[in-house]
């Protein structure tokens, strides 16, 4: 009797252990969609209370030694001392919660429930292909179904919950994701899927002609540059696919001389950043507070509008930085933005210390991959909010995969190989 509990106790903690990677790739499968708040709670809440059943019944253990524990628990350390000060402190202590807390703990649960190169390569695979399925119907839904002609900005009227700026940010990661696979991938099933899911992502994120996007892209494949090389087809086809779409595409526009010489002029998004500037020179300590919904307060942007000059004033001042550097320093001060500017340098450093002298091809690579996906993210932060929702899903799912390559690469050899096969 007593050995039948033990059986059963056994096997039901397996199927615990197993159902957490399950749920954190539907979490992850989903995060591009509009309307998914329910399913995302139920994944996300699930996966963590298994996990912490798994870890109370010493089924599973956690650590937390990685390049980016330390900067990351000195930003939220004073993020949350933040909250003492914050101008509006219940908003403040739930977005400290929603938007950090929540994204570091899905970080983590990465880290520990897709460890080794099959997962992280099932990981890879199941955001690009569910990220593909969201490019497709994305286009189909705006162009086809919605009626809007070629030559309209994709999500310029929005689709359901998502503008321009946030579908190039989620169709364009895993487009670098998909071309590591192509790269990578030596079958010719698997080399036709990556090259589809990568024209189409591709196609997505030029329709959106979202310049912080085409900036993105120009930069994460700079990043690629060096692996991109090595393989004349790939580059043949990257180079015929940028030169075909500029040709064809309305996006073409966007790099005009005209428009060009449009953006060197006082445009919104200096106005903007000038206006929450201003509001970090009377917060430049702790910042006002963690919570988004400050930005809100009209009485407050129009304090900050009305002291700059009359030429950089807004009409109706922006409710959004739409910059996530400046968004940092305005909710944490000087103070939390080194914090935070301290986690993105680990992160770099432990990229190129992985590409540069990583023991395996699989990590040098993916190491080179994911760092491009996280220029491309980075690069976008610069001209939108990254830091809530879905980017900031997809920023911190991207430093918890190069976090799994570093723990990859701490493993002895021998542990290493048993856990490919």
């Amino acid at each position: 009797m007593q050995v039948k509990m033990i059986r059963a106790n056994s096997v039901a903690f397996r199927l615990l252990a197993g159902s957490i990677p399950f749920l954190l790739g539907v979490y992850i499968a989903i995060n591009p969609f509009p309307h998914k708040t329910a399913i995302e709670n139920i994944s996300f809440y699930a996966s963590f209370l298994f996990a912490i059943i798994l870890y109370i019944a010493g089924k599973k253990t956690f650590h937390f030694r990685n390049p980016l524990t330390l900067p990351f628990a000195l930003f939220a350390a004073w993020s949350l001392v933040g909250l003492v000060f914050a101008l509006d402190r219940q908003n403040g202590i739930h977005d400290f919660y929603a938007h950090l807390v929540q994204y570091l703990i899905f970080l983590y649960l990465v880290v520990h429930f897709f460890p080794d190169e099959k997962r992280l390569s099932m990981l890879i695979g199941v955001v690009v292909g569910s990220s593909t399925v969201f490019a497709l119907w994305a286009l189909i839904y705006f162009y086809a179904v919605q009626g809007f002609s070629l030559d309209t900005k994709l999500g310029l009227v929005s689709i359901d919950e998502l503008s321009s700026n946030i579908i190039g940010t989620l169709t364009l990661f895993p487009m670098v994701l998909a071309l590591g696979s192509l790269i990578r991938d030596k079958t010719p099933y698997g080399r036709a899927t990556a090259l589809a899911c990568l024209a189409i992502l591709g196609v997505a994120t030029l329709a959106t002609m979202a310049r912080s996007a085409l900036v993105a892209m120009i930069v994460s494949l700079a990043v690629m540059a060096p692996l991109i090389m090595k393989h004349r087809r790939i580059s043949a086809f990257l180079a015929a696919f940028l030169l075909l779409a500029l040709l064809i595409m309305p996006v073409r526009d966007r790099f005009s001389p005209s428009d060009l010489m449009a953006k060197l002029k006082i445009t919104d998004r200096l106005k903007i950043a000038l206006n929450y500037i201003e509001i970090v020179k009377d917060y430049p300590i702790a910042g006002i507070g963690f919570g988004m919904e400050a930005y809100g307060e009209k009485s407050l942007l129009e304090k900050y509008n009305a002291r700059l000059p009359a030429r950089y004033q807004q009409s109706a001042p922006a409710r959004a930085p739409h910059n996530s550097i400046i968004d940092v320093a305005v909710r944490t001060g000087l103070v939390g933005l080194a914090f935070f500017l301290y986690a993105v340098y680990a992160f770099v450093k432990m990229a190129l210390g992985l590409i540069r002298k990583g023991r395996s091809p699989y990590v040098r690579e993916w190491g080179l991959c994911l760092l491009a996906a996280f220029a491309a993210l980075f690069t976008q932060s610069l001209f939108e909010n990254t830091l809530s929702g879905p980017p900031a899903i997809a920023l911190y799912l991207v430093m918890g995969m190069m976090t799994v390559l570093w723990h990859m690469e701490q493993k002895p050899d021998s542990l290493r190989e048993a856990n490919q096969t």
